[in-house]
């Protein structure tokens, strides 16, 4: 894809540079746009989050791949002169057959004049865009504001079924279930307007794999929230990642009538959910706060443990910031080679006597052997005491790390590192 397809799949759009643009994270709530893109010589799409999303994360949420970041193996150079896209399409069948590039393909239309398309990507993965209707035609990204729920103007009385992804959604619905859906998976929650469910016994059909788990907790925060009574169905003897298409695959001698009614009993006999706590939700207590008032007088002072005298305080959080490409990597680098040599700083001549020290790094983007390792090399360090920490183990699967997830395993490293 070019840089200005991936725009296309963005909101809070804006120009930053030369090949530069800021926009809103849709890997998490960002009101304040903190996602940078930008676009390499070679047409590559270069992703930051500087929230902490991992870039896996980010792509998953606008339904690409981290292979879609790459323009092709004809050098294509297109993102490099991307502009906030605005083309339009005639119809949603024009655009999806451009972005499908002859793969296999399914419109799912969404009410408000919003729809995704699923891409089959052989042997057996798959990747979606999304698209709006406007004035003018069909335009290749969400549009702005909160997503409507796939079939909400299907839905009638009694009990919603909600499975994850318009195909299970589809499902679900053939079988007679009054079952809908919203876009975007476990990333997107946050962008769905769930307000039609308001009041309602919901039902949620739960995918049986970590991300699915993780996805409940946002939708019960969102759906108790406006008064939903939620359930969480947990479908027996579902594979690893298997969903209600799996559960269906595993009954084909049965008709959907039965089918029906063995979910609609496993939903009958489950009891209604509480909030999620906002530690696993991610949503923030409804309590009012109350001011916690100290007098100064009350207060102990504490001396300052200096790192670097009047730089780098020990043991408290040190914010190195300024705009892309000034150094900061550089800079950290620097700090690693000093601490590890126990060398003294640029502006300290007394302090050549502090013992080496360990150091980890934690690194979600650049790769250590061509950027991080050569960077220490260069400035010294002693390579045998850092650390580099870019993954974590989750069910026994390595995953991207994400420092809004893991501040957990990020502490454990530092007590093994030391």
């Amino acid at each position: 894809m070019t840089t200005a397809e991936i725009l296309a799949n963005l909101e809070g759009v804006r120009k930053t540079g030369d090949c530069k643009w800021q926009a809103k994270c849709p890997a998490h709530d960002d009101r304040n746009p903190s996602l940078s893109v930008s676009s390499g010589d070679d047409g590559t799409t270069l992703l930051h989050c500087h929230a902490g999303c991992a870039v896996g994360a980010v792509v998953s949420a606008i339904g690409i791949t981290k292979a879609d970041l790459f323009a092709g193996h004809n050098g294509d150079r297109a993102g490099r002169d991307a502009k906030a896209p605005n083309r339009s399409y005639a119809t949603i069948e024009r655009y999806a057959e451009l972005r499908a590039r002859g793969r296999a393909f399914t419109i799912n239309r969404y009410p408000d004049k919003f729809a995704t398309i699923r891409i089959e990507i052989p042997p057996d993965d798959k990747t979606y865009r999304s698209a709006h209707q406007n004035g003018r035609g069909w335009i290749g990204r969400a549009p702005d504001g909160l997503r409507p729920l796939f079939h909400r103007d299907d839905l009638a009385d009694g009990d919603v079924y909600l499975p994850e992804g318009e195909k299970c959604t589809d499902i679900a619905r053939e079988l007679g279930l009054n079952a809908c859906s919203w876009s975007g998976g476990t990333n997107a929650v946050h962008l769905t307007n769930w307000l039609p469910l308001a009041g309602r016994s919901v039902v949620i059909l739960e995918d049986n794999d970590e991300p699915g788990r993780q996805c409940t907790s946002k939708l019960l925060a969102k759906l108790i929230a406006i008064g939903a009574t939620v359930r969480v169905v947990k479908l027996p003897g579902l594979p690893h990642k298997g969903d209600i298409e799996q559960f269906v695959e595993q009954r084909d001698s049965r008709d959907d009538a039965d089918i029906k009614t063995e979910i609609e009993s496993l939903a009958a006999a489950t009891e209604p959910s509480k909030a999620a706590p906002p530690e696993e939700s991610g949503a923030k207590a409804s309590t009012c706060p109350t001011p916690n008032v100290l007098m100064a007088g009350a207060i102990s002072t504490k001396p300052i443990h200096w790192l670097w005298e009047n730089r780098l305080e020990r043991g408290a959080f040190n914010l190195l910031a300024g705009d892309p490409g000034c150094g900061k990597s550089l800079l950290a680098t620097d700090f690693a080679a000093t601490v590890t040599t126990g060398a003294g700083w640029p502006d300290a001549r007394h302090d050549l006597g502090r013992p080496p020290q360990n150091v980890l790094i934690v690194a979600s983007e650049d790769d250590p052997a061509k950027s991080i390792v050569p960077r220490l090399t260069a400035a010294g360090a002693d390579l045998d005491r850092v650390a580099i920490l870019r993954t974590v183990i989750e069910d026994d699967h390595e995953r991207q790390l994400c420092l809004q997830r893991d501040l957990r395993a990020i502490e454990q490293a530092v007590e093994q590192v030391g």
